[in-house]
C-alpha cells in the first residue's frame, strides 16, 4: 500500500497471463503489465517488478505514476528465481537477489547507476548473499551472507561504505524462526535483527556503528523483526514460553514484554491472545499484528505507553 493509503498493489488467485493490479480509492483497478510476483509498491504508489521473463532472464520494470511502463535493465534470472525486496519512497532505488544453482547474487538498480548485480565487496568468507531490507531513503540494504548452504554474516551494504559484518548469523534451522527477517531505520543507520548468540544459541539484536550490534533479551531466545523509522523503537519476540511472547525495547526502559507493559498501563486484554507482531508505524508507537480474542481469530492495533 502507497504511504498515504490511496493505492493497493494485488496479485489475482489466477495469475496464468496475468498481471499485478493497482487499485485507487474509487475503487477502480488498473493492470500493471508486471508480472504479478514478486512486485512492490512504492510509497509515492509506482509499482516495480518484471516485465517479462525468459527460461534465463527477466525484465525489471516500473509502471511510473503517469501510468507509463519503464524498463529498467535485463536480470540473469527467471522471474521464480528473483526475489524483489525493497524499493525506497519515491522509486528510485530497487534491491533483490536472484538464485543461480542455490548461489544468491543481490542486485541493485538506481536513477543514478542503472542496474548492478553482486557485490563488488563480498569479502572472502562468503561466497553468496542475500538481500533482506532496504532503507526507506534506499541509501542501505542489508542481509545475510553464505558459504554454501551455510549462513555466515548479517551484513550491512551503503552506497557510501560498501559493504560492513554487522553480526554473525544464526545458524540453526527451526521452524518458525527466520534469520532473514531484518528492519534498518530511514536513513539505514541503525539495524535490528537476529544473531547468533553464545550461550542461548540466537537471540534479537540492534546494531548501530558506535555500538556494534547490541543483545536485546540476554540469556532469551529471541527475534528482531520490526524498527521505527528513528531506530529508537525495536519490536520482537522471545521464545522463552509456549507462545511468542511480543516484546518491545526502547533505549530509556529496554526490553519489555508488550502484553504485561500494557497491562501495566491499565490496558485490559482479558481474553485476548496476541500473536506476532507484524507492523509498526513509523513513530514507533502503533503495533499491528494478528491475535486471538476469545474464539475468534483477528486482528488486533496496539498503541503503545511511552
Amino acid at each position: 500500500m502507497s504511504s498515504d493509503g490511496t493505492h493497493v498493489l494485488w496479485r489475482p488467485l489466477v495469475t496464468l497471463g496475468a498481471s499485478a493490479m493497482l487499485s485507487d480509492l474509487a475503487g477502480s483497478a488498473v493492470a500493471t503489465g508486471l508480472l504479478p510476483d514478486p512486485s512492490l509498491l512504492t510509497a509515492n504508489g509506482t509499482a516495480v517488478g518484471l516485465s517479462s521473463t525468459t527460461t534465463s532472464s527477466s525484465t525489471l520494470a516500473r509502471k511510473t505514476l503517469n501510468g507509463e511502463l519503464e524498463e529498467l535493465g535485463s536480470l540473469p534470472f527467471p522471474a521464480n528465481y528473483v526475489a524483489l525486496k525493497g524499493v525506497s519512497a519515491d522509486g528510485s532505488t530497487i534491491v533483490g537477489y536472484g538464485l543461480t544453482d542455490g548461489v544468491s547474487h543481490p542486485f541493485r538498480w538506481t536513477q543514478a547507476g542503472g542496474l548492478v548485480v553482486d557485490l563488488p565487496d563480498l569479502p572472502e568468507t562468503a561466497n553468496a548473499a542475500g538481500v533482506s531490507v532496504l532503507s526507506s531513503d534506499g541509501s542501505v540494504w542489508a542481509g545475510i551472507t553464505w558459504q554454501g548452504y551455510a549462513p555466515v554474516d548479517v551484513y550491512r551494504w551503503s552506497a557510501a561504505g560498501g559493504f560492513s559484518r554487522a553480526a554473525t548469523a544464526m545458524d540453526p534451522d527451526l521452524p518458525g524462526i527466520d534469520r532473514t527477517v531484518l528492519a534498518l531505520s530511514a536513513d539505514g543507520t541503525t539495524l535490528t535483527g537476529t544473531m547468533a548468540v553464545q550461550d542461548v544459541e540466537f537471540g534479537a539484536f540492534r546494531w548501530t556503528e558506535a555500538s556494534g550490534a547490541v543483545a536485546l533479551t540476554p540469556g532469551i531466545q529471541s527475534m528482531g523483526t520490526l524498527l521505527s523509522a528513528d531506530g529508537s523503537v525495536v519490536i520482537g519476540h522471545t521464545l522463552d514460553s509456549s507462545d511468542y511472547a511480543a516484546f518491545l525495547w526502547t533505549a530509556a526502559h529496554g526490553s519489555r514484554v508488550i502484553r504485561s507493559t500494557l497491562e501495566s498501563a491499565g490496558v485490559d486484554l482479558r481474553g485476548w491472545k496476541l500473536s506476532q507482531a507484524l507492523a509498526l508505524s513509523a513513530d514507533g508507537r502503533i503495533v499491528i499484528g494478528g491475535g486471538q480474542c476469545g474464539d475468534s481469530y483477528t486482528m488486533y492495533r496496539l498503541v503503545l505507553p511511552e
